[in-house]
């Protein structure tokens, strides 16, 4: 009897032991786990605040975490965000985990009610708009965020608007002349894509010109300007000078100098300088492609002396269109000229000459010695553009495209089945 009792104690000693050091191992292993969020569910929250306007919306946000870190001693902290529509660039993106990041409730916008459990809020959205909501899940060891996008009500996207670089001036629509062909793809009305339309300067002369075309930021958009239109297989296409995405040789807009031919026209102006014997500049489009639409105008500003070696100073206009696809300027007595050249122009304060260019603007400094355009960098003239009266101004020149950075889901709240479902599905 006394051995089996030895034996007996030996054992259950033996099998506390095992048991201990497997529950300190378990218990080891869950506080090292790293933290893992699943993701966010949401729910409407029926009837459980007064309604504040007709756009409320209260909604149960619960985070899903592994099974590990229910055990684990992390914090749990929500934001809500209400999202600019905008573009969105890398360096404006905000870290959530700063000290200084400030949006608990927000008066009239939004509101957080939280419950007991840390992973689990009620929030009342107030107006319409997009809402982003995030929380913050960390410990001694790492941080870890999720977030999702809510949709609330039917807000208006904003509207593409345009600009050129220009300096504050004098300018005024009737100072203008011509204009620029466009196109769109993923504006949000399907009836302005894939439409060549086309912008008078006039329109943008005296500063922001409203298109009235809606984008979505959170989607893609691309924008595509030029002087002209051409044919080339049954579909048209928009081109600008030198610069197009045709096939070399499909169409183009060249000049001849006494030294050099086809020279590609990429911006205005071309400059000619030190010219020391009488030539004929010529100027020409060629390619296999039907011209359609468009008138490309040419300014030649000629700097010589007469046969009495005075100084003179000329000044001619030219147009090149379908009908017109060449033109040719006698340099005679001539050792500067510039050529400026576009679908555009305006008329230069205190003389009596314009100055042409495209929607890439003018490669040259001498309207704006000081640099005064609110984009420098960019050449002068240079077409811009923002969404809405707020946005971000960003270069187009002859095209733009953009695809947004922010991959949070958006989801927005179904009548039909009473459920938040992902605009994406």
């Amino acid at each position: 009897m006394k051995n089996y009792t030895e034996k007996l104690s030996k054992f259950l000693v033996a099998f506390l032991t095992v048991f201990v050091l497997f529950c300190c191992s378990t218990s080891e292993e869950d506080e090292e786990a790293p933290i893992q969020l699943q993701g966010i569910t949401m729910t409407p929250a029926v009837s459980r605040t007064p309604s504040e306007s007709a756009y409320q919306q209260d909604i149960e946000f619960f985070l899903k975490v592994s099974e590990k870190n229910l055990k684990q001693d992390i914090s749990y902290t929500w934001y809500v965000e209400e999202v600019e529509m905008d573009i969105k660039v890398p360096e404006t993106d905000e870290d959530l985990s700063a000290d200084d990041y400030t949006v608990a409730t927000k008066s009239g916008s939004y509101f957080i009610e939280k419950s007991g459990n840390p992973l689990d809020v009620m929030i009342s959205f107030y107006k319409e708009g997009f809402y982003k909501v995030t929380v913050v899940a960390g410990n001694l060891i790492e941080t870890q965020q999720r977030s999702a996008i809510i949709k609330v009500g039917e807000p208006e996207f904003p509207t593409l608007q345009y600009k050129f670089n220009f300096p504050q001036t004098d300018l005024t629509a009737d100072d203008f002349a011509g204009g620029f062909y466009c196109l769109y793809t993923g504006a949000v009305d399907d009836a302005s894509n894939d439409v060549i339309t086309f912008v008078s300067a006039k329109d943008i002369a005296s500063g922001w010109f409203d298109t009235g075309i809606h984008f979505n930021p959170f989607s893609s958009f691309s924008i595509t300007a030029g002087t002209h239109v051409v044919e080339y297989n049954k579909a048209k296409h928009i081109v600008s000078l030198g610069k197009n995405s045709l096939l070399a040789g499909v169409d183009g807009l060249y000049y001849d100098t006494d030294k050099t031919k086809m020279n590609d026209i990429l911006i205005s102006p071309v400059l000619l300088k030190n010219i020391k014997s009488d030539w004929t500049f010529k100027i020409y489009r060629k390619g296999s492609a039907v011209w359609t639409d468009g008138t490309v105008r040419v300014s030649s500003l000629m700097w010589g002396t007469d046969e009495h070696d005075n100084p003179v100073f000329e000044s001619v206009d030219n147009v090149l269109d379908s009908e017109h696809t060449s033109l040719s300027i006698a340099l005679h007595r001539k050792f500067l000229a510039k050529m400026f050249i576009g679908s555009m122009g305006y008329k230069v304060p205190n003389n009596d000459y314009r100055v042409y260019f495209s929607p890439d603007g003018i490669d040259s400094n001498e309207f704006d010695i000081k640099k005064e355009r609110e984009y420098p960098g960019l050449p002068y003239g240079h077409l811009i553009g923002r969404l809405g009266k707020t946005g971000k101004t960003f270069p187009i020149g002859v095209g733009y495209s953009y695809t947004s950075i922010d991959t949070t889901p958006i989801y927005e709240y179904n009548q039909e089945n009473g459920v938040y479902r992902n605009v994406a599905d």
